[in-house]
């Protein structure tokens, strides 16, 4: 009987250790992501990214809704921001926010706002694939 639970355990332990965090859309995507919650890693984001793959981003989490600024500094691919409220409805979609080069100077470099606990980042061009819009509500799968 031991022997069942020690099993039982490890196998539990190992299927949530191997869970993704995703984002599940209104059409049903999955969108696997990349957590950004502490200072350093909000900071970082997606700078110096050559690429992103299909059906991936990063997925900030803040402590609460609030008004959100985000800076494209560094950031060599086209995005979509999505800005989300604490209950998974989007607030709103800064669409195809151009990329920035590392010589760009602070004035040439495109930012984004909007209100939210959470802050999505994807492939420019993803939300429109995907017809998202303010008001859906996303599903948010995160350990």
């Amino acid at each position: 009987m031991y022997r069942f639970f020690l099993i039982f355990f490890l196998y539990s332990f190992l299927l949530v250790g191997c869970m993704q965090n995703e984002v599940i859309l209104p059409d049903g995507t999955k969108i696997e992501v990349e957590l950004a919650k502490t200072r350093q890693q909000t900071e970082r984001g997606l700078m110096f990214r050559e690429n992103l793959e299909e059906n991936k981003g990063m997925l900030f989490i803040f402590s609460k809704d609030e008004e959100r600024y985000f800076w494209m500094k560094n950031t060599l691919i086209d995005l979509d921001i999505i800005f989300i409220d604490s209950k998974g409805k989007i607030i709103n979609i800064a669409e195809e926010v151009p990329h920035s080069y590392i010589a760009a100077s602070e004035e040439e470099v495109a930012t984004a706002e909007g209100f939210g606990k959470y802050v999505l980042e994807v492939n420019g061009g993803f939300a429109k694939k995907h017809n998202l819009k303010a008001g859906d509500r996303l599903n948010l799968k995160i350990k």
